[in-house]
């Protein structure tokens, strides 16, 4: 967990079940902001649907809130993205 990422998300003015994820994703983060979770793992966490948190982490992609690193295996299915938040930023 890094405290910086977790300071970080709390500052944000965002809607409950955005907050709810960002935190979630925030928790898992290490001190550079990334985190490895999986989409199933974190809408247990806040109580979501999967799709709530595709939608809130889509959005926060168009708003600058993180980058999606996407990853493939070598016959291009795709396996774990990694989610690096852009600690200093805040949503437009």
């Amino acid at each position: 967990m890094s405290i910086a990422a977790m300071n970080w998300a709390w500052a944000q003015a965002l809607p409950p079940s955005s907050k709810l994820i960002l935190m979630s994703l925030a928790d898992a983060a290490d001190e550079t902001g990334l985190c490895w979770l999986r989409i199933k793992v974190v809408a247990k966490k806040c109580c979501v649907s999967e799709r709530t948190v595709q939608r809130v982490i889509k959005e926060f992609e168009r708003d600058g809130v993180l980058i999606v690193q996407r990853h493939y295996r070598d016959n291009g299915a795709q396996t774990s993205n990694g989610y690096q938040m852009q600690i200093g930023s805040t949503p437009d």
